[in-house]
């Protein structure tokens, strides 16, 4: 339905905003046309159609600059920055969210600056740079500690459990115990955001991630473990944590969400 209502509404949004400014109606159709095509884009990202979610992103973006809505533009803008990390395009999305946090400081409340600090930390994240993705997220959780927002709190502990679990497996880090702390400590953060987003804040797309990285951990640590001088008994006792949380996110995530089906069964592979 959302494809008919946005074809209906490309051949009445005009080409020039100044033309549109001389009738509301004109300005209405070119605001909810943008509006469309950012709501599908989130949709298309969700459901892994990464390409078409930046197509849709980067027309809204254009329609939001010349309406002149900074809300709207850098919630594009901060959207279109998360797409392009998946797609590898680190240059181009870094610059995108870091517009967006500086549009979101001049606009003011402080949830919205936090979650472009943690898109930006999601792009070093992706980018190999743990440090600056763990630098970034905890200016974010301090921003959503702060503001008591636990969707906020929990999209940070991912950002968290992630950054430090990859941290864990660089040379940077090169002594076991040193790794099975970051794991230990990757780990509670998979399970504070799992917990948020089953109980508090019922979101499936995030619950399926924190499955997924609450396995991760529980794997990673077992690979340390294996590789030192941890017992047999303790290794399988994490493997099997890690095969139960991967199993739980595959089921979780169904036929819907089938990008995040096809990762959880990626990483149950590596086990």
């Amino acid at each position: 339905m959302l494809d008919q209502v946005l074809g209906d509404l490309e051949s009445r949004v005009s080409k020039g905003i100044s033309q549109d400014l001389k009738s509301s109606k004109g300005w209405r159709t070119k605001a909810v046309y943008a509006l469309g095509l950012r709501v599908r884009g989130y949709l298309f990202r969700t459901r892994g159609r990464l390409l078409r979610a930046v197509a849709d992103y980067t027309a809204a973006a254009r329609l939001w600059r010349e309406l002149d809505i900074l809300a709207e533009s850098a919630e594009t803008l901060n959207n279109l920055g998360y797409a392009l990390t998946f797609l590898g395009e680190f240059g181009d999305a870094r610059a995108l969210v870091k517009n967006a946090v500086e549009l979101r400081k001049q606009i003011g409340p402080r949830y919205p600056v936090g979650l472009s600090l943690n898109t930006l930390a999601i792009v070093s994240l992706y980018e190999g740079n743990y440090n600056a993705a763990i630098r970034d997220t905890e200016r974010a959780l301090a921003i959503f500690r702060g503001l008591d927002h636990k969707r906020g709190i929990g999209l940070a502990n991912l950002n968290m459990a992630e950054a430090l679990r990859r941290r864990s497996q660089t040379d940077e880090i090169p002594d076991a115990e040193q790794k099975i702390s970051l794991l230990r400590d990757a780990r509670r953060r998979a399970m504070d955001a799992l917990d948020i987003f089953q109980e508090k804040v019922k979101e499936t797309s995030h619950e399926v991630e924190a499955l997924i990285e609450l396995g991760c951990a529980f794997r990673d640590w077992a690979k340390v473990l294996r590789n030192t001088w941890g017992s047999e008994s303790e290794v399988r006792r994490l493997a099997r944590q890690a095969q139960d949380a991967f199993e739980s996110a595959v089921e979780t995530a169904g036929e819907t969400l089938l990008y995040r089906k096809v990762d959880a069964l990626v990483n149950h592979a590596w086990l």
